[in-house]
């Protein structure tokens, strides 16, 4: 067997991610993260999720799967929107943050 080798980051990172569909492309920072050798990204310390649309993501950890494009985390995550914020934890997100869950949320919504 092969040995399986990664990337280790510990000076912060910058990543920008560009989903499948072409759009406006999601942004990735935090204060270390891994690169490991199937191309997943794994974030940690402060991570901070930015979409073309402005909706934003804070947790300590999360993983981008480069086999489904998706954003994982099992840590307290906060989605923040212009009209509503939502936490909880554990969180599964497509890469341009248009259909995610949080499977243990609460949250504010703000009514006009």
């Amino acid at each position: 067997m092969g040995e399986k080798t990664e990337l280790v980051i510990d000076g912060g990172i910058d990543v920008t991610i560009h989903d499948r569909d072409g759009s406006a492309p999601t942004r990735m920072t935090a204060g270390r993260g891994a690169v490991h050798d199937n191309q997943d990204i794994e974030a940690f310390d402060k991570v901070q999720i930015r979409s073309g649309d402005g909706t934003a993501i804070s947790t300590e950890h999360i993983v981008r799967s480069s086999s489904d494009g998706m954003l994982r985390s099992e840590k307290y995550v906060s989605i923040t929107k212009p009209s509503q914020t939502i936490r909880g934890y554990g969180f599964e997100s497509d890469d341009g943050m248009k259909k995610y869950k949080i499977f243990k949320a609460s949250g504010e919504a703000v009514s006009k």
